[in-house]
């Protein structure tokens, strides 16, 4: 009975995607994404945060979850609790180099600090206006003038690339024209990186 405590889960847990990891011969970039599923049984809300892996073939194998005791996004804190106890198990494992792929609600710089100072790589999408204001402090530029400036360049060169630095920490934004928006909407897709070149 005592296996089934939380810890010894999480080893489970965690030692069954290392395991996928070696049949999957993925070893040299694993891909660990962290999403979160929302929906209703009747009059009950069920909101689960999850961290999974990324195999071949775009499979994603949920690894580690947590419950959400309300609706809607997950807060930083809440990430940082499932990315504690898969990196209390991970950090025993091995050295496989990680990156970590998200969407717009798993952004935030102690976020980003924290998956850096874990040694993980990060692609993840942005708003337009989340990090502009910091863009602009790192081009020293008020954000009209960013604002003007990333969207001449994109319109000759394709993308906008740009930095700031948080903590020590280098993090590299990227910004394109989302050729999947429809109707106008979500004109922009902004990248926020650890890795320079990404698009």
């Amino acid at each position: 009975m005592r296996f089934y405590c939380k810890g010894s889960v999480d080893v489970m847990c965690v030692g069954i995607a290392w395991l996928l990891i070696h049949l999957t011969k993925t070893q040299d970039a694993v891909f660990l994404v962290m999403d979160r599923a929302n929906w209703k049984i009747a009059r009950v809300n069920i909101n689960v945060l999850f961290i999974g892996l990324l195999l071949p073939g775009g499979l994603f194998v949920p690894v580690l979850w947590l419950p959400l005791n309300k609706r809607g996004n997950s807060s930083t804190a809440e990430r940082l609790v499932l990315m504690n106890r898969f990196l209390h198990v991970w950090q025993h494992l091995g050295s496989s180099p990680v990156t970590v792929p998200a969407d717009r609600e798993f952004i935030g710089l102690e976020w980003f600090v924290r998956l850096r100072r874990s040694n993980f790589s990060l692609v993840i999408r942005a708003r337009w206006q989340d990090y502009l204001p910091l863009v602009a402090q790192s081009l020293d530029k008020t954000i009209y003038k960013t604002s003007r400036l990333i969207e001449r360049k994109v319109k000759a060169n394709s993308l906008f690339p740009a930095s700031f630095a948080v903590n020590g920490y280098t993090f590299y934004y990227t910004a394109q024209f989302n050729t999947g928006s429809r109707k106008g909407k979500d004109k922009w897709l902004i990248l926020i990186s650890d890795e320079k070149d990404i698009a």
